[in-house]
């Protein structure tokens, strides 16, 4: 499976206004070059995911979704809402599914925002 790698970023100079870009590839800054990006930019990579709506998911953005534990727990279905973290761990071993009980399963997501435009949705996380 290829995933596309994918990026965009917010402009946090704040004195000309912020604005959210576009998503690009590695293939179009090398093409293109920084084109501008520097140090006033934040970068966010595309997760591989889209959402219920075919949405490409990327860090930053903040998402709501139903979440179900396995047969193990007699935890029902319940909403959430979280904001998106790409954490890559070189100890692969190490990597987790889920709780002690079992593996836990995202459904239904569904992208509310990002924390760059929409920063009061941070209040609204649950997981």
């Amino acid at each position: 499976m290829n995933m596309e790698i994918k990026f965009r970023a917010w402009e946090t100079n704040k004195g000309l206004g912020s604005k959210m870009s576009m998503p690009f590839t590695l293939t179009d800054l090398h093409n293109k070059g920084l084109g501008g990006f520097g140090d006033t930019y934040i970068f966010m990579q595309f997760t591989g995911l889209y959402d219920k709506h075919d949405n490409p998911i990327f860090e930053g953005d903040i998402v709501k979704g139903i979440k179900e534990d396995n047969y193990f727990t007699s935890d029902k279905p319940e909403e959430f809402i979280t904001e998106v973290v790409l954490q890559f761990n070189a100890n692969i071993s190490n990597y987790s599914s889920g709780g002690p009980d079992g593996y836990t399963s995202f459904s239904e997501l569904e992208i509310i925002g990002n924390k760059f435009e929409n920063p009061k949705l941070l209040k609204q996380i649950n997981l």
